[in-house]
């Protein structure tokens, strides 16, 4: 999954964000990841059902073929955490992208 937007504060951002996740986390038996569950649980809207193992990582810029990759920030954390909660309701309007 790819993180170029941050759809809850309804802005670009400045580098790009990849989360890559176990697409078939629902039927592989895959545990709730407590760490998101910590952050989704925030929010009074229900969240997606984030479970398994999730990396994310930082490269530099936008567009689809970033060469270069870069640290995560707290900024970037914050990036990552409103993708995490707004997720359901982006799958529900189609603008996420893969």
């Amino acid at each position: 999954m790819t993180i170029q937007t941050n759809q809850l504060l309804g802005r670009d951002i400045p580098n790009t964000i990849r989360l890559c996740i176990r697409d078939n986390f629902f039927n592989d038996g895959s545990l709730l990841n407590k760490s998101i569950d910590t952050i989704t649980t925030t929010k009074p809207w229900q969240c997606h059902n984030w479970r398994g193992p999730i990396l994310a990582y930082g490269t530099e810029g936008l567009g689809i073929d970033q060469l270069a990759c870069r640290d995560l920030d707290l900024n970037d954390f914050r990036h990552v955490a409103d993708f995490l909660v707004t997720y359901r309701a982006m799958l529900r309007s189609g603008t996420t992208t893969p």
